[in-house]
């Protein structure tokens, strides 16, 4: 967990010696303080502070977590997208994966942020669509479906109803459950 709104220094040492799972815990740490709980947790605790036996009971569940998320701005925010960068870039799996679904925030918060950073927004989609690619060329049935939807939608690469199928039609060959065979179905009706 975060504290006081740091990184833990084991975390920072694995970081700073490469290791891939360190990007995405520390993503991880940060992102739950982002997390819109957080949020709700404050606004409920400001809301009940005159009447202070439920102040005091929520405050006494919720201070670990409110604690530990003290002083997380955007900075610290911004170094947990690093991080997840990091270990993606490094090859782990779980990394590339979130990367691909959450990496785009910094930049998606709103439409004129969007085109104002249009440069950042067309980096993410190759960087995500490369990780996605690793993943999914080491065998990840998650990294096959989310190209095969990604090439359905166009939204990392230009429509390609084909790549969708082979994505979907792969996916299903290794998991091979009734979610997959609809999803191939789905996809291959355009071909």
């Amino acid at each position: 967990p975060l504290e006081r709104g740091h990184v833990p220094p084991h975390v920072e040492a694995a970081l700073g010696r490469g290791e891939p799972l360190a990007g995405v815990l520390m993503y991880l740490a940060i992102q739950r303080c982002k997390d819109m709980e957080i949020e709700r947790r404050q606004r409920e605790l400001e809301h009940y502070a005159k009447d202070p036996e439920t102040y005091e009971s929520l405050l006494a569940r919720n201070e670990d977590a409110l604690g530990e998320c003290a002083g997380i701005g955007p900075a610290e925010i911004a170094r947990g997208y690093a991080g997840l960068k990091s270990a993606a870039e490094r090859g782990d799996i779980s990394a590339q994966i979130y990367y691909s679904s959450v990496g785009a925030e910094p930049y998606m918060t709103s439409t004129a942020q969007m085109l104002a950073s249009a440069e950042n927004v067309a980096e993410f989609r190759r960087d995500a669509k490369r990780f996605l690619d690793s993943a999914a060329a080491r065998g990840n049935i998650q990294a096959m479906s989310a190209l095969s939807q990604e090439y359905e939608f166009g939204t990392l690469a230009p429509r390609d109803p084909q790549k969708s199928y082979l994505y979907a039609y792969a996916a299903y060959l290794l998991q091979r459950d009734a979610i997959a065979a609809q999803i191939a179905e789905r996809v291959s009706k355009p071909l």
